[in-house]
């Protein structure tokens, strides 16, 4: 196995990691969560794993659990792919954060931070290889943003 793909895994490793640290973990609470709050977290990890199982199935045999691209595949930059260049990053996210700010728990939301600079980290990689493999990466990083949609105001 070369250095990328161990390198590859061993973030996948941390970010399994940090996940079941910011579902189990709890600790002191920071503040007291709404009777509201465990319903609406439920609904927005729901919307959030779905966009990220989207982002999966949009993949297709290019999907791979490592940041290393795969040889086979093309670059997608519709569906999904044309609202966020990490849809799949973005899901895990917003679910992860809905559960653990919902909770209030002091564990859970550094674990859920430290994912956000895993996942900051772990694209920029990602994308420094995808670069070199579909030369075309470097003018769709430019009109889509990594994470977070844009919303755009449509013009009359």
């Amino acid at each position: 196995m070369g250095r990328k793909p161990l390198i590859g895994w061993s973030v996948v490793g941390v970010q399994f990691l940090l996940i079941a640290g910011a579902v189990v973990l709890s600790g002191p609470q920071v503040w007291n969560s709404p009777a509201w709050a465990p319903a609406a977290a439920t609904a927005l990890a729901v919307a959030a794993l779905v966009l990220a199982v989207v982002g999966v199935l949009g993949l297709g045999k290019a999907a791979t659990a490592t940041p290393v691209p795969r040889e086979v595949g093309d670059l997608r930059t519709d569906g999904v792919y044309g609202l966020v260049r990490h849809p799949i990053y973005t899901g895990v996210l917003a679910a992860v954060g809905a559960w653990a700010l919902a909770s209030g728990a002091a564990l859970r939301i550094v674990c859920w931070l430290l994912l956000v600079v895993l996942f900051v980290v772990k694209s920029r990689w990602e994308e420094r290889m995808l670069v070199e493999k579909f030369p075309a990466y470097a003018a769709y990083c430019a009109t889509t943003p990594p994470f977070i949609p844009r919303w755009r105001r449509s013009r009359p």
